[in-house]
This record gives C-alpha cells, sequence and structure tokens, in this order.
C-alpha cells in the first residue's frame, strides 16, 4: 500500500547480530546501502517496534530520515509580442507543446496580457522517474527558443536566464541509483533525519 503506510521492499535479507565491542552490530548488506544510498558515518535512528496480533513479534526500525534531492533549475522568463492577426489560444498551445513536447521543459506558465506573453519555463533535470541530463545544454535550448519564435513571427522583447534551487522529497533514491554513473553534478542529494 502506498500513502501514510510503509511501503515494503520485496527484497529482505537474513542477517546476523554480532559483538562489536561493548555493541551488538548488524550488518547492512551491499544492495541494500546502495538501494537507498546509505553512506559511512550517516546518523539513522533506530527504534524498536512490536506487534500483538496474533502473536508478539518484534523488529528494529533503522529510520534514515527524509530522501532529499536538491536540483539547480535554469530556465528563462520570456516577454514576447504576438504576431498580428492569429488565433492567440492556437499560439499558446503551439508555444506550450514545443516547450514541454520538443524541449522537455519540466515546468512551464504562461500568461497572456493583451498583445504580449509572458513565458516562464524551467529545465530541470528531473522529469518524473527519471533524470534528463542536461549538462551545458542550455545553451542550446535558449538559441532553439529564440529560432522558434522568430520562424513563427513573435517579437522578442526581453528574455532572461534564470537559475535557482528546487528541493524534492518525492525522488525514490534508486532513480539517483540508476543513473549513479552519469549523475549531473547540479542534482545532489541526502538524507534529513527529521
Amino acid at each position: 500500500m502506498k500513502g501514510n503506510n510503509w511501503e515494503y521492499d520485496t527484497v529482505y535479507f537474513v542477517g546476523q547480530i554480532r559483538r562489536s565491542g561493548g555493541s551488538l552490530v548488524i550488518t547492512i548488506p551491499n544492495e541494500l546501502r546502495n538501494r537507498f544510498l546509505i553512506n559511512e558515518g550517516q546518523k539513522v535512528r533506530i527504534i524498536g517496534v512490536t506487534r500483538r496480533r496474533p502473536q508478539v513479534e518484534g523488529g528494529l526500525l533503522i529510520f534514515l530520515g527524509r530522501f532529499s534531492v536538491i536540483e539547480e533549475v535554469e530556465g528563462f522568463t520570456i516577454k514576447v509580442g504576438l504576431p498580428s492577426g492569429e488565433d492567440v489560444d492556437k499560439i499558446e498551445e503551439d508555444i506550450y507543446n514545443y516547450l514541454t513536447e520538443e524541449l522537455n521543459a519540466t515546468h512551464l506558465y504562461i500568461e497572456r496580457e493583451n498583445d504580449k506573453l509572458t513565458i516562464e519555463v524551467r529545465f530541470g533535470q528531473i522529469l518524473g522517474n527519471e533524470i534528463i541530463p542536461r549538462e551545458d545544454e542550455i545553451t542550446t535550448i535558449e538559441n532553439r527558443i529564440k529560432e522558434y519564435l522568430h520562424k513563427n513571427g513573435f517579437k522578442i522583447m526581453n528574455m532572461k536566464k534564470i537559475k535557482e534551487m528546487r528541493r524534492w522529497t518525492t525522488v525514490d533514491p534508486s532513480i539517483i541509483k540508476r543513473y549513479s554513473t552519469t549523475i549531473p553534478k547540479a542534482i545532489t542529494f541526502e538524507w534529513r533525519l527529521t
């Protein structure tokens, strides 16, 4: 089940408790370490849990915290004059389709005011359950946007490049792990113990 209930992975391991000095330790298998991106020295909270029905069962919950991904997102604020005599609703739909389908924009907002459009567009690297590496791609995207706007009769009044930080708390660590050899430097992650 998803939501407020715990979601158990299908893979599990049988470990053995052993002594280390005056403490008891459990080894975390590499598969789980890699799946959850656990690092040596990382702080965790260990909580005892019991269930009394149908019989008494006990466990140790190793709480890693909340997984947080921080992404540096680049994009543009663009003010354009509309071409005269065109269907404005169709123009907005075409711009939306071009930016989202052709250029994979991750955030887009278009506002119309009389004969002008303000376009707020961002090109993040996290898109659902995948990462789109965009290292050094923003200049190419900028040129493609300008070319598209000129070709379709828009007058670019102002185009400002923007960088901002976005925090994601809904990304599963296994998504990041999948791209670990090509993880863009604009993406960082951490477990935040709450």
